[in-house]
């Protein structure tokens, strides 16, 4: 997509989970609208091989690699202090990293289910407590969390993941509200169903494709590329009062499916 309308030249933006898909997009849209970009993913070699995509195909891209665990505290406090050294602040953090683990409740056990709240809802937590207070303290910031429409209603074999996304988004209405007047703001973006790798194997089945796009008003999966205008807009001066909200880029779906 086009980042024509943003210039984001002499700010630093992490986006984790940046390695694909969506958080790849997000963090590819930036570069290319100026700002320096913190990539990231648990894997060296993912991150890598993701910067050596945005070098590829944004000219005199600003992309430095940070692989970490974003459920570990002790990373994410090393992660941030490796920012302030390269870049001197963190001016947006867009919190993507997540995942999926499809299970019923008759089997699901405590301990999965505990892991996937932890890396879908108590991560971004974690994210938000160390970006927050640095924005809090130097008065200004945006936090945007990458969210789910499952937030706002249930998928059979996605319990844990659903009530993650549903957490997360009070949880940025809770962090707005302790943010607000320090110049923070902090949103989120509700993807729908989506063309990355966390839909690979569902986009397999004929009927379910055919499904989506019959229930989906513009008739078609979301690309990655679709949330990244969304993104750059809540990291605009022209979002500055909006906060604690939650953009659904769903093509219309939950406002005729929920």
């Amino acid at each position: 997509m086009s980042t024509d309308n943003y210039n984001y030249t002499g700010k630093s933006v992490l986006v984790t989970g940046s390695a694909r898909g969506i958080g790849f997009a997000i963090a590819e849209g930036f570069a290319r609208a100026g700002a320096t970009v913190f990539v990231n993913d648990r894997l060296a070699d993912s991150v890598s091989s993701a910067i050596d995509r945005i070098l590829a195909s944004v000219e005199n891209a600003n992309v430095y690699p940070l692989p970490f665990d974003v459920t570990e505290e002790s990373a994410v406090v090393a992660a941030f202090k490796e920012i302030e050294d390269k870049a001197g602040q963190l001016d947006i953090c867009i919190s993507n990293a997540g995942t999926q683990h499809r299970e019923t409740v008759d089997t699901l056990d405590r301990e999965t289910f505990s892991r996937i709240v932890d890396e879908n809802l108590v991560s971004h937590f974690g994210i938000a407590k160390h970006a927050g207070a640095e924005m809090v303290k130097r008065g200004g910031g945006r936090l945007i969390f990458i969210a789910s429409m499952l937030a706002l209603h249930g998928r059979a074999g996605l319990a844990p993941y659903c009530s993650a996304k549903a957490g997360l988004v009070n949880l940025i209405r809770v962090l707005s509200a302790e943010f607000g007047e320090s110049g923070v703001t902090v949103n989120g973006i509700g993807p729908g169903f989506i063309e990355t790798e966390l839909t690979a194997d569902i986009r397999k089945d004929q009927e379910v494709v055919d499904k989506v796009n019959g229930r989906t008003p513009v008739a078609r999966w979301g690309r990655p590329e679709d949330l990244v205008g969304p993104a750059l807009f809540l990291a605009s001066d022209t979002s500055s009062f909006i906060t604690g909200q939650t953009l659904y880029v769903d093509g219309g779906l939950t406002s005729v499916y929920i």
